[in-house]
């Protein structure tokens, strides 16, 4: 049996490209023969060339990263011939037996200058290969109004359905009368052991910091400042990051391996960011956040997981310090989310078998 995903593989985002290699790996466990649809829409291939940094003077330190998520790519998700089109996508799908869309906000209306029917599997004629979202997302409940009525007919074309969020769940029955099942993102499924090396000696510790919205700028060197002040421990900011005042920051701009590195070695996250929230969660590290340009995709996560409290609306609030003289009890989150990994990976079993 081959099986064909397709997700933001392009994108140089360290959430992106590791749900993308989690899911990969994950049905990998169920048929022999996965591999990506390397589909960059034209607007997509633009958005690639810009932010170099040529202008700003950054591009020293953005070239390495782009070439490491260049090489994280070949290496690690392999791909299709890259195509941009959906005559191209229906050539190359004809092959398969089953194509799985997701995880990720491949249904945002609101990114990437609208709906993309590809991403909703439209090339897929009819009588072909199985057409299935795993952990899709609309990214955020507010969608535009163009090409709503549209939805329903993408909607109705899957032979299974699973999102990411309950927001999502919503969203579907509501444009197109499905029920669709709430599955976890792909980086709660898989371990990462085999791309991280066993830890040789016990990590000093530091605080990690990783945000994407300059929304809440203030908030976050507020609440950065709070969990240096008690614990003592020095702040490292994975770079591009969104600047912020606070305590001295080593910013460091390491590729998706390194990433992942930093976050299962320190002892304390502070993200506005859904997989930074989810891989702190995997790693079993003390957290906090704040609400990012989409809050709700951390409102539904924390909620799954309890840990509701751990979203700071208010950053100078009694709830900051309660937080930080409660240790997360991870034996309990992880027992609630033991259930949700059994019925996402059955879910995949039963959407490809079927």
């Amino acid at each position: 049996m081959k099986v064909a995903i397709l997700t933001f593989r392009w994108a140089n985002n360290y959430g992106a490209v590791l749900q993308a290699y989690a899911l990969l790996r994950t049905v990998r466990q169920l048929v022999q023969h996965v591999e990506f649809l390397n589909y960059v829409a034209p607007l997509q291939r633009w958005d690639w060339l810009r932010n170099w940094g040529v202008r700003s003077g950054t591009i020293a330190r953005m070239l390495p990263l782009r070439l490491a998520f260049m090489h994280f790519r070949r290496k690690h998700l392999p791909a299709t011939a890259r195509v941009s089109s959906s005559t191209a996508l229906a050539r190359l799908v004809s092959h398969y037996d089953a194509c799985i869309v997701g995880s990720d906000q491949v249904w945002n209306g609101r990114i990437h200058g609208g709906y993309d029917p590809a991403f909703f599997l439209d090339f897929i004629p009819h009588g072909g290969p199985k057409a299935i979202s795993y952990a899709a997302c609309f990214g955020q409940p507010d969608q535009p109004e163009s090409h709503r009525s549209q939805l329903q007919n993408w909607l109705q074309r899957f032979s299974a359905i699973s999102v990411r969020n309950e927001f999502s769940r919503k969203l579907v029955q509501q444009l197109a009368g499905r029920n669709a099942e709430v599955v976890l993102d792909p980086t709660l499924l898989w371990n990462f052991d085999d791309l991280l090396k066993p830890v040789t000696a016990k990590p000093k510790g530091y605080i990690l910091v990783y945000a994407l919205s300059d929304d809440h700028r203030e908030s976050m060197g507020t609440v950065v400042r709070a969990v240096a002040q008690r614990t003592g421990l020095p702040v490292i900011s994975v770079w591009p990051t969104v600047p912020f005042e606070g305590p001295p920051v080593n910013r460091l701009a390491p590729g998706p391996i390194g990433w992942l590195r930093l976050f299962r070695n320190a002892r304390f996250i502070c993200t506005d960011s859904f997989h930074g929230c989810g891989v702190a969660v995997k790693f079993t590290k003390q957290l906090l956040c704040w609400p990012g340009a989409r809050p709700q995709r951390l409102i539904d996560f924390l909620a799954m997981c309890g840990l509701e409290n751990r979203l700071l609306e208010h950053p100078t609030g009694p709830n900051v310090e309660d937080a930080l003289r409660r240790d997360i009890d991870y034996a309990l989150v992880h027992a609630r989310l033991q259930e949700r990994v059994a019925s996402s990976l059955d879910f995949l079993k039963r959407s490809i078998a079927s």
